[in-house]
């Protein structure tokens, strides 16, 4: 006879399983043992039987719950951005050597997306700045861009002494001062400006 009361009847099976746990943990890995093919999480047989089934079933999933898919896996993305870049970068440390044959690998097999991607590259700075030197390109000179348009060139030495990005401002303006202070100390102004 069903209880009347459902939560009277939870709390009765919670009390049995605790008093029981281990009896009870014991004849189910018994039983999973001794039923390995009905119990198996992934019986590859049934799956390859009922494909189609399945994956009608998911798509239809999808379809319902995609919206609040979407919204979980941005706050998830959002609460564990940090633990996730850490642990992608822990991984590239271990298999760095790995990252770099398969992308040899990638690069001799896709030689002209090589290129384009290199190209790319190489010419996203050009797109965005201007070249209008300020100076004689000397020996061991390097160009430095004081804006998108004027560069001065100046030792190798100067411009690599200070980390710099001409796109986000940072060190920009410790970097020109250096850079002016070379011009102006007899780095040969340009005359043709």
């Amino acid at each position: 006879m069903p209880y009347k009361n459902i939560e009277d009847e939870r709390n009765r099976c919670r009390r049995h399983y605790i008093k029981h746990r281990e009896q009870i943990l014991q004849r189910q890995k018994k039983y999973r043992k001794e039923n390995r093919e009905k119990t198996s999480p992934y019986n590859k047989e049934y799956y390859i039987k009922n494909r189609e089934k399945y994956l009608e079933y998911f798509k239809q999933w999808y379809i319902n719950n995609r919206d609040k898919k979407l919204q979980y896996s941005k706050q998830y993305n959002k609460d564990n951005s940090q633990h996730r870049h850490e642990a992608s970068k822990k991984y590239y440390k271990e298999h760095s050597k790995e990252f770099i044959v398969k992308a040899k690998i990638w690069n001799d097999d896709n030689p002209i997306k090589t290129k384009e991607i290199s190209a790319r590259h190489s010419y996203k700075r050009r797109r965005s700045l201007g070249f209008n030197p300020l100076n004689k390109y000397f020996e061991g000179a390097e160009g430095h861009h004081i804006n998108k348009n004027n560069v001065i060139y100046i030792p190798k030495e100067i411009h690599r002494s200070i980390w710099h990005c001409l796109g986000t401002g940072l060190n920009m303006e410790e970097m020109n001062k250096l850079a002016i202070n070379f011009l102006n100390k007899g780095g040969e102004l340009n005359v043709s400006t």
